[in-house]
């Protein structure tokens, strides 16, 4: 877990910014319950929340569900990130057919998310079968041998009570088990019961192994590899080679937590390449749904620019003001004085069209 405090500058002359609060996980797209309230998938920024502490609740398929506590002071940006850890884990398969607790599947290299557990393999021919093991396997195989042998040597013992009677034992006495015969069947008692929990415990753990084919097309080692080599790329200024390797990031990435970088870096590659229109789309896309304090004030800022350079101020003023300066690249002032340009420029083309009436 990362947790970040940042002061933020005040952005107004006299009122001071609302606090923030920035929360992101990796993989990305779990739900948050803030105070036991859900309010949506990460990343999420939530605006003019309430200073003090917070309960945070992270519940994500495939995943243990985890519990943080955040505090956030007075006029803060807050930027809070958590791994969360998976139960499951990604098999590939590059058998011709692969049969995974009876169900088939018939292509290679399927991708199956798998419960975390343990495995037993077999293979043959071109066909792969792979069944989930029990954890309790061991004892109940155990108790499957041991059970029916201590019930004969309960039957065994009460034949010979009933059959053979001792001189020595009182008439009341006589009707009750020997004490050999009353373990014989509590053991045999308990050992049945074990062997019927156990097996009502095994129904329900395959019950709940629930084996799927990977939605995405791409892993999270994948994605980051696809987002590295991009960065590889721009570095060394094939813009076409990086805008590729992040494109396959944002389409395929699926939950990685590189989707929100590479859909940044894609919207520049086209901002700068003219394709503005289309890079205005995306870093609205950025802004609405995969708000992270990487990408946030930057994407509003290049919102601003298209916006300003196709003469609709409002939006770019919206904009600017939309900013939160969590990253250090802004200076609060300097924004101010881009605000204030925009609106003289308004102002002054408003009275240009009004003269010339």
């Amino acid at each position: 877990m990362t947790l970040l405090f940042v002061a933020s500058a005040t952005v107004g002359a006299q009122e001071p910014p609302d606090t923030a609060l920035f929360i992101s996980t990796a993989p990305i797209r779990a739900e948050v319950m803030l105070d036991g309230t859900p309010i949506g998938t990460t990343p999420l920024l939530v605006r003019a929340i309430e200073p003090g502490e917070h309960q945070l609740t992270f519940i994500k398929p495939g995943h243990l569900r985890r519990n943080e506590t955040v505090e956030i002071g007075p006029s803060e940006v807050v930027q809070f990130s958590a791994t969360l850890e998976p139960n499951v884990f990604v098999g590939a398969f590059a058998a011709t057919e692969t049969v995974v607790a009876g169900t088939t599947y018939s292509r290679q290299d399927a991708r199956l998310v798998l419960p975390a557990g343990t495995y037993e393999f077999s293979q043959s021919g071109v066909s792969l079968s792979l069944d989930p093991v029990y954890p309790n396997e061991s004892a109940l195989r155990a108790l499957r041998v041991a059970t029916p042998v201590v019930i004969i040597a309960a039957v065994i013992a009460t034949i010979e009570d009933l059959l053979v009677q001792d001189s020595a034992r009182s008439y009341f006495t006589s009707f009750l088990p020997s004490p050999a015969t009353f373990a014989a069947l509590t053991a045999a008692a308990a050992s049945s019961g074990f062997l019927i929990a156990l097996n009502r415990d095994k129904d329900r753990y395959e019950a709940e192994t629930v084996i799927r084919e990977l939605e995405t097309t791409l892993t999270d080692a994948e994605a980051e590899r696809y987002y590295l080599d991009g960065d590889r790329a721009l570095e060394a200024g094939n813009l076409g080679t990086a805008l590729t390797n992040y494109t396959r990031v944002v389409v395929d990435g699926g939950d990685s937590e590189y989707v929100p970088l590479a859909l940044y870096k894609t919207a520049r590659l086209y901002s700068i390449s003219g394709g503005a229109n289309l890079a205005l789309q995306l870093f609205q896309l950025l802004v609405r749904d995969y708000p992270i304090p990487e990408t946030y004030d930057r994407a509003l800022k290049s919102i601003s620019d298209i916006c300003l350079g196709n003469g609709l101020y409002d939006d770019a003023l919206t904009s600017l003001e939309s900013m939160v300066f969590v990253d250090d690249l802004y200076d609060p002032a300097d924004i101010r004085a881009d605000i204030e340009a925009i609106r003289n420029t308004q102002a002054g083309e408003g009275s240009s069209g009004e003269d010339s009436e």
